[in-house]
């Protein structure tokens, strides 16, 4: 069973067979969006076995690095408590946001805060290669 949801600047996609959630960012995400989303994710998390988890923020033109600091603050905490095993994130990087996101994924991964593995990919079938065969 698979369940869709969409809002205007972001979709859900839930795929019951692989356990796995993908939300895929559109346009600028005001903080009052990015709760909504958040709401959203969590009515899923809660509700569906969901191990594996895609972040496509490639479609999204809102600073990256105030959505990056609203998935640390508010959607990793959440995750680690639902036992997601890997995160895929999408991203079409520039020079800047780049950097300074894969800073944060290095930390979280090094740091070993959370149980999860995180990585950034350029295209979703990586991203899925990897969430599935790892």
């Amino acid at each position: 069973m698979n369940i869709t949801e969409s809002a205007h600047q972001f979709a859900i996609k839930y795929n019951e067979a692989l356990c796995l959630l993908e939300v895929v960012w559109y346009g600028c995400m005001s903080e009052e969006r990015l709760q909504k989303a958040h709401d959203n994710i969590s009515e899923v998390l809660t509700t569906k076995q969901v191990k594996l988890f895609v972040s496509d923020i490639s479609l999204s033109t809102t600073n990256r690095v105030k959505e990056e600091l609203w998935l640390m603050n508010y959607c990793f905490p959440l995750l680690e408590n639902i036992g997601i095993l890997r995160i895929a994130r999408i991203a079409n990087p520039d020079a800047l946001g780049h950097m300074v996101v894969s800073n944060l994924i290095e930390v979280v991964n090094r740091e070993e805060q959370y149980d999860f593995r995180i990585e950034t990919f350029s295209a979703r079938d990586r991203a899925l290669d990897w969430l599935l065969t790892a």
